[in-house]
């Protein structure tokens, strides 16, 4: 009986996901124990990443059933921005880097981020890539959608419909408190706006702004100017479909 228990350690260890440094997992996953574990799976409170602990059997494919808990929908009062009907097709991790395919392609921003949070609270995994992702990332890729964000944007929620005048409002830390926004409606640039945040450099001031836009998909692209150049600093963007109507 003490030989098996030493085996049964021993093979805990090289699998990934387990602890271990081993090359990771594919979708498999039968439990290893009726033992159950917890997690975090994060979701969206606005436009922001919230981890929830969640508990799955334990299990060799522990990114896998992380990601099959994240598929099965937000607890109430959050929410996913992972398109109803997407689907895990598999999963492999290997130098820290896991490789992950959907039913789909085409995840927004928002979808990518709850998806790189979920895998990356696993030692084993530093980076995410598949086909979904247009290169390996990290979890300082998704930094604005984090409250810590330079450039925090609380409204409007992101990939929803709107009406336009817009509210816009967040939190923000930038240099003399001062940001624009780039509004742009069917690939063109309509206008650029500055926004002043009620404190800066160094301290955390809120803000808000009223944005008119077109009808039909719009970005808002949020950065602070470099005084050096111009270029674009903590740049971040938001992704909205504007109702007909006043523009």
């Amino acid at each position: 009986m003490r030989s098996r228990t030493v085996i049964a350690l021993l093979l805990c260890t090289l699998a990934a996901g387990c602890g271990g440094k081993g090359p990771g997992e594919r979708p498999a996953g039968t439990t290893t124990s009726g033992a159950a574990r917890e997690l975090r799976v994060y979701f969206l409170r606005g436009n922001a990443l919230e981890a929830v602990r969640v508990s799955v059997p334990d299990t060799s494919a522990i990114a896998t059933a992380a990601l099959q808990k994240l598929l099965a929908g937000a607890p109430g009062g959050l929410r996913t921005a992972l398109p109803a009907g997407t689907e895990l097709e598999s999963v492999a991790v290997s130098g820290g880097r896991a490789t992950v395919r959907f039913s789909t392609d085409r995840l927004p921003h928002t979808a990518q981020g709850q998806i790189v949070y979920t895998l990356t609270q696993f030692p084993t995994v530093v980076s995410v890539d598949g086909a979904a992702f247009a290169r390996p990332v990290t979890r300082a890729d998704f930094a604005d959608l984090t409250e810590r964000a330079p450039i925090y944007v609380q409204e409007p929620q992101r990939d929803t419909s709107v009406a336009s005048p817009v509210h816009a409002s967040g939190t923000a830390d930038v240099f003399e408190g001062t940001f624009a926004v780039d509004v742009w409606s069917d690939g063109k640039l309509v206008r650029t706006q500055t926004i002043s945040a009620t404190s800066g450099t160094g301290t955390r001031g809120t803000w808000s702004a009223t944005l008119r836009l077109p009808p039909g998909p719009a970005k808002l692209v949020f950065y602070e100017p470099s005084a050096e150049n111009g270029s674009h600093l903590h740049e971040t963007t938001v992704l909205v479909d504007v109702r007909p109507g006043e523009g």
